[in-house]
């Protein structure tokens, strides 16, 4: 059988088990096949841009608290 998925296919996305890959169902979502007998299937959407956004944003952080202490350390 197949399972189908009404989310746009996108890198970020995870499903373990991991294989079979999602395959691009109806154009613009996902499905993947799946044996007989019950499944359970979990999903996780992690894609790497979010990771990247929020390690930038937390060493911007960083770096203005460092540059907020000096300054007060100066004054």
């Amino acid at each position: 059988g197949w399972l189908y998925l009404a989310e746009p296919l996108g890198a970020g996305w995870r499903a373990w088990p991991a294989a079979p890959a999602f395959e691009t169902a109806l154009g613009a979502f996902m499905k993947r096949p799946v044996p007989a007998g019950p499944w359970r299937v979990v999903l996780r959407y992690d894609p790497l841009s979010f990771r990247l956004g929020l390690s930038l944003t937390l060493l911007a952080l960083a770096g203005l608290a460092l540059w907020a202490r000096g300054r007060a350390e100066a004054a």
